[in-house]
This record gives structure tokens, sequence and C-alpha cells, in this order.
């Protein structure tokens, strides 16, 4: 899991808070500034005084995001099938699975008469 401060610039900006401002108040450095913005781990007291500044939970300014792997079947499936990917794995699945059903149901047709389908 991945942690994102999006909600937290999202209230910054509802608030019109500038990022300066928010680290000049709770008096942090830069460099927490910029782990905020590149959505790294911080410190619980560094949350703790961003919650009490702008009087909020830390679930109101931070999320955990599901790491998607890319590099998965599924992924890859889901991603070809969406953009209609002639060839690729998505497709050459679509192509077996109707060659072998429609083989058991009696077709004569050839694997590459039913790619064309």
């Amino acid at each position: 899991m991945k942690i994102s401060y999006n909600k937290l610039f999202e209230v910054l900006g509802q608030r019109n808070i500038t990022k300066t401002e928010l680290r000049e108040n709770i008096k942090i450095s830069t460099a927490t500034l910029a782990k905020l913005s590149k959505n790294e781990l911080i410190s619980m007291k560094v949350l703790e005084d961003i919650c009490n500044f702008l009087n909020c939970q830390p679930g109101d300014i931070m999320e955990m995001e599901k790491e998607v792997n890319k590099t998965t079947l599924l992924y890859r499936f889901r991603e070809e099938k969406q953009i209609k990917l002639k060839g690729g794995i998505y497709h050459q699945t679509q192509v077996k699975l109707a060659y072998n059903s429609n083989h058991m149901k009696g077709s004569r047709l050839t694997e590459d008469q039913t790619r064309y389908l």
C-alpha cells in the first residue's frame, strides 16, 4: 500500500492555504513539505501538527492507495481489451476460446479462419 497526500492539497486549496503558509504555521522544513508532495512517509508528529492546524482527522488529508501491479496478466488483458489490440494476448486467448468452443460444436473452421470472424 502506498500513502497519498492528495487529499491534503485539496483541503489546502479549498481553504486558500498555500504550502508555504502550511510550512510556516506548523514549522516544518522544506524537506518535509517535499516529502508530502512526493507522497513519502512523514512522522506522526508532523501528521498530528497538520491535523491540529487544519482541525481535521488524518483520514481527511491522507489515504492509502493500493498499488497496481502493471505486469500481471489480468492487467494486460484489461488494457489490451480496452484499446482493442489485435494480436495481443487478450485477442489470441479470445480466438483460441472461440476456436475450441466452435470445434466442440462440430465446426470445421481452422484456427486461422476463426481468427478472422
